[in-house]
């Protein structure tokens, strides 16, 4: 059963697997702004979940369907290898710098955890349109 399998490769991850749910978001970013998930594109996302490595990383459709902020987010969650995919801070940090979110910190360096500020958001000037499609 899919679901057992996926929860029993829940329970292993080590160090990269977590990755595999970078894997998962960038699919949820594709769906977003195509509006569906290619036969191909499920298929690896099933293979991700049972802890299978994929082939190849999926073709993302022409630059004039995604925005570019999108389609390079989407790219590097969507890699194939899991070594070369974002860690879940790191996407983090690339969401948040994309709509217009830069951390409180002048430096530009990532705060400790602990610290709950929300971060500030650049003028609406300086904000992409992110639009999806």
């Amino acid at each position: 059963d899919l679901d057992e399998k996926a929860l029993k490769n829940e329970q292993e991850k080590t160090g990269e697997s977590g990755k595999r749910d970078v894997f998962l978001v960038g699919c949820l970013l594709y769906f977003m702004a195509v509006g569906s998930i290619p036969e191909e594109l499920e298929i690896m996302a099933k293979d991700q979940l049972l802890g299978e490595k994929i082939e190849e990383s999926p073709k993302l459709p022409k630059s004039g369907l995604m925005r570019d902020d999108v389609r390079r987010i989407t790219k590097m969650c969507l890699e194939r290898k899991e070594r070369n995919r974002p860690s879940i801070e790191e996407l983090k940090t690339e969401l948040l710098s994309a709509i217009g979110f830069l951390p409180s910190d002048q430096n530009g360096e990532a705060e400790d955890e602990e610290t709950t500020e929300t971060p500030k958001r650049r003028s609406s000037s300086a904000t992409p349109n992110l639009a999806l499609t």
